[in-house]
């Protein structure tokens, strides 16, 4: 056995060796056969079928054309987080490569819910370069000790060399797929179904096998991280990072891109910390765990194993409630200059042109964007709700005929253009950010914290239109409710679309109930 090889990294090897071997003799073989066959035929009888023949030849060299292999250029995904920048993470980060027993590699900022290593050619001179990627919403779900769980299970790929592996099955799996891709061709029946069927059926074998092999590492590095961080810091660690990850993109696209598209930067970490710790969101997240625990199956072509086996398998119990660590304690805290980071990813994510123009906006103003909205709505749209006052948006469910006509007109949309839906789901938006607009004018304040209602605030009164709206919408009896509400905060007769010369009134601090 060659030296400094684990065992169990020279079987995988091995076999990734003889499934790389196997799909290229498959496909020389038959393009060789498809490109010589009608040559020989040709050849030897003086004669042939000239269409089989540019078919033969087709199917071919598309397949040779496919197994060509791709170069993946390593792109740092956001800012690279140096030790001399960042002391505190380095310190956590060496602590585990003490433990494990390997060097510190080249950290950079991601903007995904995820950690990973890699290893990427290190310069013109060859060699390999260590790489790790840190999500900044990871390091905002996560204490350090989680953290310490995390990197420990990434250095322990490592120390299975699966980084030394991973490129080459890449290279193959990319290999293989580009080959059934390239020969799924509709205008060729004898590509897509007698060429292509020997390489689907290799795909599915390459792709079950790998991805077997990748589970296998998967524990192994799991093994990594409870000698590290013990069981229970990695327990808890696997099921918050099952739980961070949707919740981060519900609260991307609810929050943060809203305010991306209205041109303003939001502080991405302080708001996915508040966005943690709403109760309901909380609720949400342990619903979602507990269910991936109760119901999640392997399937054969997952790379990684189910939140149930990785649990039974490190010797926890496959339940418990993830809880969000506070803002000062979450490994987020460990990063200086964190509002800088997070510009950098986003540049590094979207490009200067889109981010160059991005305005700083702290939550507690994002609510104005809501209501910024309402006003280009009204500037444009206006027309369908000047007969509209607050009072009257729970029961105007939809758009009458003049409304209807008005919106197809200053959206410039035909009756077959666009569907009664879609109007009625747009009406319906663009009511809900009419009343903040008009409410702002009348002194109210608007706040959108992430992962809550929007409340809108004028002294000791407050009032949450969206959700009494949308209650509403599903109860007559609601409608007016709101009516009789909207009477008693004094708002009723606001209209929804400023009349010409109308003056904003100053916030005015009246006694009122929450509804």
């Amino acid at each position: 056995m060659p030296p400094n090889i684990p065992p169990s990294l020279l079987g995988r090897a091995l076999a990734a060796i003889a499934l790389t071997v196997g799909f290229y003799t498959l496909a020389l073989g038959i393009a060789v056969t498809l490109l010589a066959g009608p040559i020989a035929l040709w050849m030897s009888s003086g004669h042939g079928n000239i269409f089989a023949t540019i078919a033969l030849a087709v199917a071919g060299v598309t397949i040779l054309r496919a197994l060509v292999p791709s170069r993946r250029r390593f792109v740092a995904p956001g800012p690279e987080l140096t030790p001399s920048a960042q002391p505190a993470l380095h310190a956590e980060l060496a602590a585990v490569a003490d433990a494990v027993g390997e060097p510190v590699p080249t950290v950079y900022l991601d903007a995904d819910v995820n950690a990973g290593v890699v290893e990427v050619p290190a310069g013109l001179l060859g060699g390999r370069r260590r790489v790790m990627l840190l999500g900044l919403p990871l390091l905002a779900a996560l204490t350090p000790r989680q953290l310490r769980a995390v990197v420990a299970h990434e250095y322990g790929h490592y120390v299975g060399g699966d980084t030394r592996l991973s490129p080459w099955i890449w290279r193959t799996r990319v290999a293989v797929l580009r080959t059934v891709g390239a020969l799924d061709n509709e205008d060729s029946w004898f590509q897509r179904v007698v060429v292509r069927a020997p390489f689907l059926l290799y795909a599915k074998l390459f792709l079950r096998l790998t991805n077997a092999i990748s589970r296998r590492e998967e524990f192994a590095a799991d093994q990594v991280a409870v000698r590290v961080a013990g069981v229970q810091a990695n327990a808890q660690t696997l099921r918050a990072l099952t739980a961070a990850a949707p919740a981060y993109s519900a609260y991307w696209r609810d929050d943060v891109a809203y305010a991306l598209e209205s041109g303003h930067r939001p502080p991405i970490v302080a708001g996915f910390h508040r966005f943690l710790a709403d109760h309901e969101i909380r609720a949400q997240v342990d619903t979602i765990v507990a269910a991936e625990i109760a119901e999640g199956e392997t399937d054969p072509y997952d790379s990684h194993p189910t939140l149930a086996d990785r649990l039974r398998a490190i010797g926890a119990e496959p339940t418990g409630e993830v809880s969000p660590p506070a803002p000062q304690d979450s490994a987020a805290a460990l990063l200086r200059d964190l509002d800088g980071l997070e510009r950098e990813l986003l540049q590094a994510t979207f490009g200067d042109e889109v981010t160059a123009h991005l305005e700083p906006i702290d939550w507690a103003q994002a609510g104005r964007l809501h209501a910024d909205e309402g006003d280009a709505i009204a500037a444009r749209h206006g027309a369908a709700f000047t007969r509209l006052t607050i009072a009257d948006v729970a029961a105007a469910t939809a758009p009458d005929d003049d409304a209807l006509r008005s919106l197809r007109s200053t959206l410039g949309v035909g009756p077959d253009e666009v569907g009664i839906d879609e109007l009625n789901g747009f009406w319906r938006f663009a009511l809900g950010r009419l009343v903040l607009a008009a409410l702002r004018r009348d002194g109210w304040e608007i706040e959108s914290v992430p992962g809550q209602a929007i409340v809108c605030h004028r002294g000791e009164q407050a009032v949450e239109p969206f959700a009494a709206i949308d209650r509403a919408r599903q109860d007559p009896q609601a409608a007016t409710e709101w009516a009789q509400t909207a009477a008693r905060l004094g708002i009723a007769p606001l209209a929804l679309v400023a009349q010409p010369g109308a003056v904003a009134r100053d916030p005015i601090a009246a006694p009122g109930a929450a509804v």
